[in-house]
């Protein structure tokens, strides 16, 4: 016979639950209504218990209540750099996600604060150094960096150093072919100028200020006006001369030098050169190099800097491969895990035959 439902027991049962999951809507929905400020002290009380991914999320919702608040957006940036990412899906997923989006808010609320601005500019600049940037991506950083720029309104000379990034993003359309209007040019050069001005240790705008003189003294010397490149070499080479006897060893502006230099002497030669000949010519110029480069601290190393450094070296009868890994292992050792120094110092090692 089958046992009789116990009609009284399934009603409470159903009671119950009912009353549990109202309960769980109703917790719910009473943190959805936590203010802004009773979010931000429960992410202080789980940054101090030392659970960081806790309370990121309360200082994300309490971002999410008032965008404007810098000191709350400050916080989130904050407990964010303290989680340790389970993989490197969601430490990437994290970090554009969110902690890009974090600094492009911070930038937002406090417009005319110089320092939010140039964080969320570097931060675009720094990705497109690393993975590549076509000439939407160059156009991209130009707007924002001129929104930035031009939200100071009257206040413009406290913001002298955002220029940088209007000019290397210019720079940048530059470097990958497109040609830009000579208004535009001279305006590329104008920042540059007004960021050295504002910042003469920046030794980015300096190289990219010499840079851009020696590509208008190229123009010019296919328009033929000897005298204008001429000039324009001459400001380049005196900028960079002046920045490195101010500011030793000053390895990126050493190399620049010495790139100029180099192409001065192969316009100067009537016969073509290998770059081994060329090396052989100027071993004073590139034993400099190679000094400055070994005078600098390998932490402070940018990786363009030393694996074109190493390159030249290998290149060179006189230096060879022998400099060039010196170089490379003691760069590799200072940052075992940057991926480019890695694949420079693999390249070396296969090129000398060592598999090892």
């Amino acid at each position: 016979m089958a046992s009789r439902l116990n009609v009284k027991f399934v009603v409470t049962l159903a009671a119950v639950l009912v009353l549990a999951a109202g309960s769980v809507i109703v917790v719910g929905y009473l943190a959805l209504l936590k203010s802004g400020p009773q979010n931000i002290a429960l992410g202080d009380q789980q940054m101090a218990a030392g659970d960081y991914k806790t309370a990121a999320k309360y200082y994300s919702k309490a971002v999410h209540k008032d965008t404007t608040n810098g000191d709350w957006i400050r916080k989130w940036m904050s407990a964010m750099v303290k989680i340790t990412p389970t993989n490197r899906q969601e430490y990437l997923d994290k970090y554009s996600q969110e902690y890009v989006g974090a600094m492009a808010a911070l930038a937002e609320a406090e417009p005319t604060v110089p320092e939010s601005q140039r964080q969320f500019l570097e931060e675009i600049y720094r990705q497109y150094l690393v993975f590549g940037a076509d000439l939407k991506g160059w156009e991209n950083l130009f707007r924002e960096a001129d929104k930035a720029y031009r939200g100071f309104g009257d206040r413009q000379d406290k913001a002298q150093g955002l220029r940088r990034y209007r000019g290397f993003a210019r720079l940048g359309m530059v470097s990958i072919g497109a040609e830009l209007p000579k208004e535009d040019l001279d305006a590329l050069g104008e920042d540059l100028a007004a960021a050295v001005q504002a910042d003469p240790k920046d030794h980015e705008a300096v190289v990219a200020l010499a840079g851009w003189n020696n590509y208008i003294a190229k123009r010019a010397l296919k328009a033929g006006e000897e005298a204008k490149a001429k000039d324009r070499f001459k400001a380049a080479t005196d900028l960079l001369e002046k920045y490195i006897r101010e500011n030793p060893p000053a390895p990126a502006a050493v190399l620049t030098l010495t790139q100029l230099q180099l192409e001065e002497h192969l316009r100067a030669s009537k016969d073509s050169m290998t770059y081994a000949e060329l090396y052989t010519a100027n071993e004073a110029l590139l034993n400099r190099l190679i000094e400055a480069v070994r005078a600098e601290d390998p932490a402070r190393l940018d990786t363009v800097t030393v694996t074109s450094v190493a390159s030249m070296a290998g290149a060179s009868p006189t230096l060879g491969p022998k400099v060039s890994r010196d170089l490379l292992d003691s760069a590799v050792k200072a940052r075992p895990d940057d991926p480019r120094l890695l694949l420079a110092r693999a390249r070396l090692a296969l090129s000398a035959g060592d598999f090892e």
